[in-house]
């Protein structure tokens, strides 16, 4: 009687597992291939996303990229391009301002997500 109670015990957690997996599993859908161009050298404003990472460590729509070589495309491009900024959260309020006036200097309207708690 120990083993049976054992086994049924066992089988309950291994059914029970299973199905509290299977709504994320179905939940997932398959990555598509983007169709948005991911060319550094000219943006379009639907697609410019900037993440600031360090003082002078950014990602330009996923692709590293240096403060100097963000300002010269910036300056290439169209004017009154509008990209969504991320800073990090390592980041300081006077780094991510001093960020913003550097960007916006550049021609940039910028749109920040709301931050979340």
């Amino acid at each position: 009687m120990n083993a049976a109670l054992l086994s049924l015990v066992a089988s309950t957690l291994v059914v029970c597992g299973g199905v509290s997996v299977l709504p994320e599993f179905w939940a997932r859908q398959p990555l598509q291939p983007s169709t948005t161009a991911t060319s550094l050298t000219a943006p379009g404003p639907e697609d410019l996303v900037l993440v600031q990472v360090g003082e002078d460590r950014w990602f330009m729509n996923g692709d590293p990229i240096n403060r100097q070589r963000l300002g010269e495309l910036l300056d290439a491009s169209a004017p009154a391009l509008t990209a969504r900024y991320l800073p990090s959260r390592s980041l300081s309020s006077g780094q991510v301002a001093r960020s913003l006036r550097w960007l916006e200097g550049h021609g940039l309207r910028v749109e920040m997500p709301p931050s979340t708690p």
